[in-house]
């Protein structure tokens, strides 16, 4: 599960900040949304999936704030060894949490 997991979140995390075209929703909103529609399609129920991409995001932005989607918007997330590393540990544990209520 992981393995098809963990690229999703990492392509999730490049949403474009021009996502303004229609009603403004927040980095937050928008990662969710995206990433509980990529989650569940691995087989993982919606309200799960929402659950972990929730707290996958809280996890990450306690250590490097809300903005961090748009930072890596202009930046390869392969020269971000550090980040990259902790995004898998926040999801590993989100989904650790989350999967096992």
């Amino acid at each position: 599960m992981f393995k098809k997991l963990l690229p999703a979140l990492f392509l999730l995390a490049l949403i474009p900040s021009a996502a303004a075209n229609g009603p403004t929703y927040s980095t937050r909103d928008l990662f969710i949304s995206r990433c509980t529609g990529e989650t569940a399609t691995t087989g993982i129920s919606r309200q799960s999936a929402a659950n972990i991409c929730a707290c996958t995001f809280d996890q990450i932005s306690s250590r490097y704030g809300s903005n961090w989607p748009q930072a890596l918007d202009s930046q390869d997330i392969g020269n971000k060894p550090e980040l990259t590393s902790f995004i898998d540990t926040a999801t590993r544990q989100c989904v650790s949490r989350h999967m096992s209520r």
